[in-house]
């Protein structure tokens, strides 16, 4: 087992082992359930002056293995209004169902991970 092989087998572990259930739709309709770690947090630091600000970062990772196990392609960040955006669903530790679409997706192919930026849907 080569280097690459042994992180995306840690990752497999760490995120299917301990992660959370987050649902991925895409734009079709199709939807799968996978095992995530997720980050939703209000504060930023603003890297320029390093004053904290009010902002929302809200993101999940999932491994990319599993996405095409599902028979889902990879999720594309949508910008625009008028097209259909990839969902996430996910539920936080404090019981509140969040979802959100992908603004951003950024994959790691180096360890198989797939990080999502996600745009909270009111």
């Amino acid at each position: 087992m080569d280097l690459h092989q042994l992180a995306e087998a840690d990752l497999a572990f760490t995120l299917e082992g301990d992660g959370q259930t987050v649902t991925l739709t895409d734009p079709t309709g199709a939807s799968a359930d996978f095992q995530a770690i997720s980050n939703d947090i209000s504060l930023l630091i603003d890297p320029e002056t390093g004053v904290p600000v009010s902002g929302r970062n809200a993101n999940v990772a999932l491994r990319i293995a599993s996405i095409r196990a599902a028979g889902l392609e990879l999720p594309k960040g949508i910008e625009d209004g008028a097209t259909v955006p990839w969902l996430v669903n996910y539920t936080t530790v404090n019981g509140d169902q969040i979802t959100a679409k992908v603004m951003a997706s950024n994959p790691d192919r180096a360890i198989g991970l797939l990080t999502l930026r996600l745009e909270l849907l009111l």
